[in-house]
């Protein structure tokens, strides 16, 4: 009987295993890599203003593209409202502090930057519940699928913290520590399964408000000169987002 009992337990430990394993390579490993471009590129002479806009049209396709559609999905309106609500008003008020310790322009890229790991970390946490809750051949393409979608997040909150200062070892740091959550999620996934609907669709939706502020703020900071060509940039950025928020949604 006590053996028969074990067997269970045993499977449970071993899914949870594999899932933060999972959740280190997709969350850490993908995060860590998009913000490690970052900063190789930040070494060379390549244009920063266009990479900028690309990681805003990054931002703004990972909101309407994947995070306000799920929100939806998983909540009621007011919820969603809410959490889009909150999400910039986090964005405002971190933008005002950053912007009287450090200067205003450094400082509102430090705000976005920030704003952006922030909005990573909430979207990480039920990102982790999806690894934790798969199991097998399933689990191992999610969580393949999660890493895709999290190196150019990384990268979007790269850029504006290497714009505002930030010393390259610590911008890796940080964009490595914003992976965490997505191992935490893992963790409960497995012993609790799906992540609570509200709690999912706030998560969701003060990612995308955080999102959507934070890339209109690192616009509003960028020269105007050569706006087509800074255009083409954003575009590409959303069409990057778009197409991993389509294979995103497999992930589902």
């Amino acid at each position: 009987m006590e053996k028969g009992q074990n067997g269970p337990v045993r499977k449970e430990v071993i899914q949870m295993e594999q899932g933060i394993l999972l959740a280190v390579l997709a969350g850490m490993g993908g995060t860590g890599l998009g913000g490690l471009a970052a900063v190789l590129w930040g070494k060379k002479s390549l244009p920063i203003q266009g990479l900028l806009y690309f990681t805003a049209g990054i931002m703004l396709g990972m909101a309407f593209f994947d995070l306000l559609p799920e929100a939806v999905a998983h909540g009621t309106l007011w919820t969603v409202a809410l959490g889009l609500v909150g999400g910039g008003l986090l964005v405002w008020a971190a933008e005002k502090a950053e912007s009287r310790r450090e200067g205003e322009k450094q400082g509102r890229m430090v705000s976005a930057g920030l704003m952006m790991l922030a909005a990573l970390m909430l979207h990480n946490l039920p990102e982790g519940f999806v690894i934790g809750a798969a199991a097998g051949a399933h689990a191992w393409e999610r969580a393949g699928l999660i890493a895709l979608h999290n190196v150019p997040g990384g990268m979007a909150m790269a850029f504006p913290l290497l714009q505002g200062g930030f010393a390259r070892g610590k911008v890796f740091l940080l964009s490595v520590v914003c992976g965490l959550p997505l191992v935490a999620g893992s963790v409960l996934g497995t012993l609790a399964g799906a992540m609570p609907e509200g709690l999912l669709s706030l998560c969701l939706s003060l990612a995308a408000g955080s999102m959507v502020f934070a890339a209109g703020f690192e616009m509003s900071q960028m020269e105007q000169k050569q706006g087509k060509l800074w255009f083409l940039w954003l575009l590409l950025g959303l069409a990057l987002a778009f197409a991993l928020s389509v294979g995103h949604a497999h992930a589902h």
